[in-house]
């Protein structure tokens, strides 16, 4: 990749306190918002080089505040607007959000294929969305989080590998960890990275066994990687995104935030 994102020059931290919600409240994040408020809240979809892409803006939003941008990664069969249903129940009011198109069509959606050509591909459309973000909205340039699902999972965290300075931490939901194309190439800086791993124990995707086989590989690299196992099948449920909200909002604030107990009833927004 040539390109050298204007955002991701070094700044000075800001201090996250103004238009926070509080991350450690069991019910931070958590309870759905209907369709009509959640229209509201987004930006019409918008077109960057021709690819289409989604745009939150956070409830409340103050213009002259830096917010951290989060930068969503939909799963297979699906597209941007899937940040419309995501975003309300990570935090209404938390953060930026913005979500591109993935790169593979297919009958009911669009998909995120694991390669590094396809990678590389999709960083492409992810940098087109983040400066367009940036051109609409007061984002926080030392505080961008690049967090996908199953498919999208595993593209943000091959990104994370073989480009570990681009973006301040990198949440992969569901996703397996990248196969082929020698994804930890890159170890002496990825060993810096903010990583997160979150998978169902029996998801057919990613689950226990497959854990556990790639765990000697995790600890023999030294990857700075916190796992986080749920029951089920790997769906995405309200509590992931609370405990996520809770992930981004102890790197942004600098400050360890007790997260809620584990719900075994919580609720999945598909």
């Amino acid at each position: 990749m040539n390109r050298l994102p204007s955002w991701t020059a070094e700044k000075t931290a800001s201090s996250f306190d103004s238009p926070f919600e509080n991350s450690a409240s069991p019910n931070g994040g958590l309870q759905r918002i209907d369709c009509d408020s959640v229209d509201q809240l987004l930006s019409p979809m918008s077109v960057r080089q021709g690819v289409p892409f989604q745009v939150f803006s956070p409830l409340h939003y103050e213009k002259n505040y830096e917010y951290p941008l989060v930068v969503w990664l939909h799963g297979p069969a699906a597209n941007e607007r899937q940040l419309l249903r995501v975003m309300p129940q990570l935090s209404a009011r938390n953060y930026v959000g913005v979500a591109p198109r993935g790169i593979k069509t297919g009958q009911c959606g669009f998909d995120w294929p694991d390669s590094n050509h396809s990678a590389e591909a999709a960083l492409e459309r992810i940098l087109d969305a983040v400066e367009s973000a940036k051109s609409q909205l007061n984002i926080a340039a030392n505080h961008v989080y690049l967090v996908g699902y199953q498919s999208g999972g595993t593209v943000a965290m091959r990104i994370a590998l073989k480009y570990p300075d681009l973006f301040a931490g990198f949440a992969n939901i569901g996703g397996h960890f990248p196969r082929g194309d020698q994804p930890l190439r890159n170890l002496d800086s990825v060993r810096r990275t903010q990583l997160l791993m979150m998978f169902g124990e029996d998801s057919p995707l990613y689950g226990t066994v497959d854990v556990c086989s790639d765990l000697p590989l995790f600890h023999a690299a030294g990857l700075k990687l916190l796992m986080r196992q749920y029951p089920g099948d790997g769906e995405l449920t309200t509590q992931m995104l609370h405990d996520l909200n809770v992930w981004i909002m102890e790197r942004v604030t600098g400050q360890t935030m007790d997260p809620a107990p584990f719900e075994p009833g919580s609720t999945s927004w598909n």
